[in-house]
């Protein structure tokens, strides 16, 4: 198990200061990794009468009103300061805030299409398999985690990321996806939407 002493960096990266300045960065490579859409979808199968707007969803918009005490509306009516708040709040802080570069845009996009426990979980897995984690496969982030992490040179940086975005496309391989929104095959968009963030967390790891 990695002992090392977190440098000046990685205590730094741990700060709500510096994951605020991330989240921009963050932010606009997801806009430019999505395109910016920012329509709404209806789902035939949603009862509620919701639908997507901008990737969030009725439900999720609901949770995030409900956590401020705000009545419920519609999806359309999502407003774009509430859509970056719960981008960073239900997001980003739970999954890229806190992590290395490269590592932290692969696992917020990831989690924003699926969910922040499962996109740390499937991280977790990774690095329990190459040793670099010795904590429970829980989804969420904490001191054993952040330790193998801050152990990690940016060769062991490269190989989580390659190995992370084949787990991501095996995770996405397994969702019965009923509605063809993405695409004829909803699958196809997933992986290269994967294949693109990857490209992106790569180049950000080498500056």
């Amino acid at each position: 198990m990695c002992t090392c002493t977190p440098c000046i960096s990685c205590t730094t990266r741990r700060s709500l200061a510096f994951a605020k300045v991330k989240f921009h960065r963050a932010r606009t490579a997801k806009n430019i990794l999505e395109g910016g859409g920012n329509t709404l979808t209806r789902h035939k199968w949603d009862k509620d009468g919701g639908g997507t707007k901008g990737g969030y969803t009725q439900n999720t918009f609901n949770a995030y009103l409900k956590k401020y005490g705000l009545p419920l509306r519609d999806i359309s009516t999502i407003t774009p300061e509430e859509m970056v708040g719960i981008m960073f709040h239900e997001y980003w802080m739970p999954t890229g805030a806190m992590m290395p570069k490269g590592i932290d845009f692969m696992s917020f996009q990831f989690g924003f299409v699926t969910h922040p426990v499962t996109a740390i979980k499937i991280l977790q897995r990774v690095m329990k398999a190459h040793g670099w984690y010795h904590g429970n496969i829980d989804g969420l982030m904490g001191p054993i985690m952040f330790a193998g992490l801050d152990c990690l040179d940016d060769d062991d940086l490269r190989c989580l990321l390659l190995e992370y975005a084949d787990e991501q496309k095996k995770h996405f391989e397994k969702v019965d996806e009923a509605d063809g929104v993405i695409g004829d095959d909803p699958v196809i968009g997933w992986k290269n939407r994967v294949d693109r963030a990857l490209k992106m967390a790569l180049d950000d790891l080498k500056t």
